[in-house]
Order: C-alpha cells, then structure tokens, then sequence
C-alpha cells in the first residue's frame, strides 16, 4: 500500500551559551572505556581544565560505571596542582563494570554533597561514548515513571527527563527529546549548559557563534567511537 513518511526538525531559537566558572566533568570508568577510549577521556579532561584556566575557575569530577563516585565531594579550583592531582588519581582506577548514564547525570544535576543546588549553576561534561548497559533503559518504563510522578503532583528528580531524552534521541525520537530537554532545562537551569549541548548534537541548535577561543565545551562531550 501507499506509504507516508516526513522529517521533521524544530526550530529553536540559538543565541550564545555563557559558560559557568564551575564545572562537573562525568568520566566513563566502565568496562567499555578499556583502555583506549578512556586515555582519550583523560586526555579531553587535561586539556579542557588546562586551556580553559582562566574561565573554568573550578571544578568537579565523577566517575561512573555501574556505581559513581566523586574525585573529591566538593569544587576544587582549577589549579595546575589540582589538576595533576586528578591525572594521577585517575590513572590508578580500574576500568570494569556496565555503564549507567543515568545515575550519572542524576548525581552531576544534583550532586549530593551539596546541600542546595539553588541559586548555583554549573556546566556539566560527559566523558563518555554513551552506550547504556546499566540501570533502566526501557523507554516505557520511564515514561511511564515520569507520567506518574507528575501524575501525583510529585516533583520528577533532577536528571529524570535527560536520562528520558538521551535515550529517546538515540532512538531516533527527536521530537520527544527535545521537548524533555527543555522542560529539564526550565525545572534546572543550572545546568542549561549541558542539554543545550545534547541539542547541538542532536542537530537541533547550533553551535554557540563567535565564541571566543578556547572557550569550555559546553557539549557533552561524547568522544567519536
């Protein structure tokens, strides 16, 4: 029979992101990272903090597999000192279980040494080759949970609704991911930062013009398999 099929992409509006003088770097220690992809983590990590010293004035760092774990639970400024600190530091960390990207982002929105988030903002950076192989990844099932949460007239938990969205757009299901996003991005502007950039790379926002040079990514930054 006759079929139908159409691309749509929505228009959003781009201007300039301002990056934050924080930042949360989320760094991939699964199993899938070994060894190769994980040395460009690092290398990405080194070079965003070292280029960047005079803007990115301080900053955190969490490593995620199936579980994840701070560095250190605090910003630290973004010190030559600090940062081979965290070199060495990472180079002593075994590369082993799945990858739950979600858990992940949930903490970086809402980092739980930190008594309040309110009033704070930060940019938020994904060292990662994305692939979810932990925690839920059904896509019925979160919508679902988001449904009922909102629903209840409960609050949806920080990261909720970026967790939804990467998963969506992965499967082609831009349309929803993006709504996601900007619903994410109204709830914690915080961390706008950090779902402008998954809407750069989905294709639907542009790169930031006129950025000055060795301006902070503020894409997430999902190195090429």
């Amino acid at each position: 029979g006759a079929h139908f099929a159409t691309d749509l992409v929505p228009e959003l509006p781009v201007g300039a992101a301002q990056g934050s003088s924080h930042g949360i770097f989320l760094v991939d220690t699964s199993l899938s990272s070994n060894p190769d992809k994980f040395n460009v983590w690092l290398s990405l990590l080194d070079s965003i903090l070292t280029s960047n010293r005079d803007k990115l004035e301080q900053f955190a760092v969490l490593f995620f597999d199936i579980e994840a774990s701070w560095w250190k639970p605090k910003f630290v400024p973004n010190t030559e000192a600090n940062v081979a600190a965290l070199m060495r530091r990472a180079k002593q960390l075994s590369l082993e279980g799945g990858t739950d990207v979600g858990a992940a982002l949930r903490e970086a929105v809402q980092p739980s040494w930190l008594e309040s988030a309110q009033g704070r903002r930060w940019d938020v950076f994904l060292l990662s080759d994305g692939a979810v192989t932990w925690g839920e990844a059904d896509l019925q099932v979160l919508t679902a949970q988001l449904a009922e949460t909102e629903a209840n007239g409960r609050v949806a938990p920080p990261g909720l609704r970026a967790h939804l969205a990467f998963l969506l757009g992965a499967d082609g299901q831009v349309d929803r991911a993006v709504l996601l996003l900007r619903e994410e991005m109204e709830r914690f502007p915080e961390s706008r930062a950090f779902y402008v950039g998954m809407l750069v790379r989905m294709g639907v926002e542009s790169e930031p013009a006129n950025e000055p040079a060795n301006e902070p990514a503020i894409a997430p930054a999902i190195a090429p398999e």
